[in-house]
């Protein structure tokens, strides 16, 4: 059996790196929130570089579907809507569907410390900042146990479309009833993969991402209609 390389020597970024990873960042975390042009120019004043590794960061972003890029015009980030939410969680499903037997055979150590942590947030919901952290190290974990090097890749940037997605409809934290239903998935899915079986951890994981896929639409339409609505 191939065993997934998850120590793997920190790879030296090049400028275009530092560049998609910076840029990315920002969009991720709604600095850049939707319809945001990007300037070429203007971005490389602000990183105190040439327009080359800026137009090059770009094109990658575009590849990745965080903007839409124009020649000679820059790039727009990309919008959030219903069917970019539907298309994200559903790849993701597969690929973390995927992941999950992996990990359900390696039994990794850290699942133990993500266990623990899980059951501190069952007793203290309002702990946001550990629901993020255990809603990061489950899905980090399943990405950086994919043995397929093919498909890692596609798999962390799902997961940062998955944030910027939740950074979007989210202007405040859940509420903790929100935050104790998905912590409640989040537990099945480290007891199926601690058990070994494998149907179960699919199971497990694809109703996670379905539940969250809905969240996610059911908040979107919620700010959509809050934004409509008569101010007076």
């Amino acid at each position: 059996m191939v065993m997934p390389a998850r120590k793997s020597k920190r790879k030296i970024l090049s400028l275009s790196d530092q560049l998609v990873e910076a840029i990315k960042e920002r969009i991720v975390n709604n600095e850049y929130p939707p319809g945001t042009i990007l300037q070429i120019d203007a971005l490389a004043e602000e990183n105190d570089v040439s327009t080359t590794p800026v137009r090059e960061a770009l094109l990658r972003l575009d590849n990745q579907g965080f903007v839409f890029f124009a020649r000679n015009k820059g790039a727009t980030v990309t919008e959030i809507n219903d069917t970019v939410i539907s298309e994200v969680y559903e790849f993701r499903s597969l690929l973390e569907g995927n992941a999950i037997a992996h990990v359900c055979l390696l039994s990794p150590p850290e699942l133990e410390e993500i266990e623990r942590d899980l059951l501190t947030l069952s007793a203290n919901p309002n702990l946001f900042e550990l629901y993020q952290k255990t809603d990061n190290s489950l899905h980090d974990l399943l990405a950086e146990s994919e043995p397929n090097s093919l498909m890692r890749e596609p798999l962390s940037n799902l997961k940062n479309q998955a944030k910027r997605i939740r950074h979007f409809v989210e202007n405040t934290p859940f509420h903790d009833a929100v935050v104790r239903e998905i912590n409640e998935e989040h537990l099945q899915v480290v007891r199926a993969i601690k058990s070994g079986d494998v149907p179960l951890a699919r199971k497990a994981i694809t109703t996670h991402l379905e539940n969250a896929k809905q969240r996610a639409i059911t908040a979107l339409d919620s700010q959509s209609r809050g934004s409509n609505a008569d101010p007076s």
